[in-house]
C-alpha cells in the first residue's frame, strides 16, 4: 500500500472513532436528561391555598416568595465545608416574606402538615429553625387547616416583624 492509500485509511478511521464517541456522549447525555421530568405546578394545592390567604394579610410593602433553598438565606462560613453547604442546599422553606424595596428577608413561614410530627421531619425543622436563628430571621410554623383565621395570621406576622425594621 502506498502512503496516499494509508492516510485515507488512517482518515477514514479516525473519523469513525470520532463519530462513535459522539454517538456515545449523545446517548449518555440523552440518558442523563430521561431521568427527569416536569412538574406541572411549582405549589401543591394545600400551598397554594395558603399562598392565597397569605396574599390577602402581608402588608403591601412585602413580597411573599415561596419554596426558598436555605442556601438562598444563608451561607456556609467555611466556603471549603461542602458538607455544610449540602446540608443548606438541599432543603427549602415554604415561604419567605421579604420588603419589597430591596428584599431585604423579612419572615419565613413553614406550612406544617402532619408529616411535621415525624421524628425525621422534625430533626429537620430544629435545624431550619436553628438556622434561622443564626440568621436572625423568625421563623413561624402555620399548621395546615381548611380554613385559615386570617386575623390570627395577621397578628401573628405583624409579631413576628415587628422587630425587623417593617411598619
Amino acid at each position: 500500500m502506498d502512503l496516499k492509500a494509508v492516510l485515507i485509511l488512517f482518515g477514514v478511521a479516525l473519523l469513525l472513532l470520532i463519530l462513535s464517541v459522539m454517538t456515545k456522549t449523545l446517548e449518555a447525555l440523552k440518558d442523563l436528561y430521561s431521568k427527569y421530568s416536569p412538574i406541572e405546578k411549582l405549589l401543591t394545592p394545600t400551598e397554594l391555598k395558603f399562598w392565597r390567604v397569605l396574599r390577602r394579610v402581608v402588608p403591601d410593602e412585602l413580597i411573599i416568595f415561596s419554596k426558598v433553598r436555605l442556601c438562598d438565606i444563608a451561607q456556609v462560613k467555611d466556603r471549603n465545608d461542602i458538607k455544610a453547604f449540602h446540608r443548606i442546599s438541599s432543603k427549602h422553606v415554604d415561604f419567605v416574606l421579604c420588603r419589597e424595596d430591596d428584599t431585604a428577608f423579612v419572615c419565613v413561614i413553614e406550612l406544617d402538615d402532619l408529616s411535621h410530627l415525624l421524628p425525621d421531619r422534625q430533626k429537620r425543622d430544629d435545624f431550619v429553625d436553628g438556622v434561622m436563628k443564626r440568621c436572625k430571621l423568625p421563623i413561624l410554623h402555620i399548621k395546615t387547616a381548611k380554613i385559615y383565621d386570617e386575623t390570627e395570621l395577621e397578628r401573628r406576622i405583624a409579631d413576628a416583624i415587628a422587630g425587623q425594621g417593617v411598619k
